[in-house]
């Protein structure tokens, strides 16, 4: 091998050392790219979740009020019927509900 090859083949192995190190930047920035991606969908779904939780909760509210009232204005007599009972207990179990995800009656 006389020097003019030496001088190619170390300047070949020197260009693809630099070409393997540019490769690996870019295969370490593409998992973080990645990574990054996968966090950001994670936060987005969460962010839909509690949303759609809060939509829910909002749209509860009015139904719940309406039953309170009704729950108030039953007669005594009714009072102690079967399907008061059932409907009382059903109101209680969704303060509770309420009362869970933060919610408090003022």
């Amino acid at each position: 091998m006389n020097k003019k090859q030496k001088q190619e083949n170390t300047e070949e192995l020197e260009k693809l050392k630099q070409d393997f190190a540019n490769l690996e930047n870019q295969l370490k920035r593409a998992v973080a790219d990645y990574h990054n991606l996968e966090r950001r969908v994670s936060e987005g779904r969460s962010q839909l979740t509690s949303f759609a939780a809060n939509n829910l909760i909002v749209n509860i509210l009015p139904v719940m009020d309406h039953l309170e009232k009704a729950v108030e204005g039953v007669s005594e007599e009714e009072r102690n019927s079967g399907w008061f009972k059932g409907v009382e207990m059903s109101v209680k179990q969704l303060q509770q509900v309420l009362k869970d995800e933060g919610l408090e009656q003022i």
